[in-house]
């Protein structure tokens, strides 16, 4: 494992995208709508949103989640 290949879980995600994907999923079933990219920030103890939006992008494009741009809290896991 390196930081330009990092350990990935049995989905194909890295362990953070894997714990991003699992916050937002809480949160939803917690309240009923989408985090901020802050709130996910927050609850993952991360500094900056830019970074929770990174993560947020790679799991669109692995189809893990949709989202409308521009919107907020608009991301949502996807269905099966």
């Amino acid at each position: 494992m390196s930081l330009l290949h990092p350990a990935r879980t049995a989905d194909g995600l890295t362990h953070r995208q894997r714990e991003v994907l699992d916050a937002l999923e809480h949160f939803y079933d917690r309240h009923g709508y989408a985090p901020t990219l802050r709130e996910l920030a927050d609850a993952l103890d991360l500094a900056s949103p830019s970074t929770v939006l990174t993560h947020i992008r790679e799991l669109e494009r692995h189809g893990k989640i949709v989202r409308e741009a521009g919107l907020s809290r608009t991301t949502l896991p996807s269905t099966p």
